[in-house]
């Protein structure tokens, strides 16, 4: 049951890490796109 729930916190802690760098990621473009354009 140990064994279970840590592999449970781990696939928690890599999907919010995911979230993360789609976040991150969508920022970034969001800025680039910002200066690229003069928005």
């Amino acid at each position: 049951m140990e064994v279970f729930a840590g592999k449970l916190i781990f696939i928690n802690l890599f999907f919010m890490l995911d979230i993360l760098s789609v976040l991150v990621y969508y920022l970034a473009s969001t800025v680039v796109r910002r200066e690229a354009f003069g928005i």
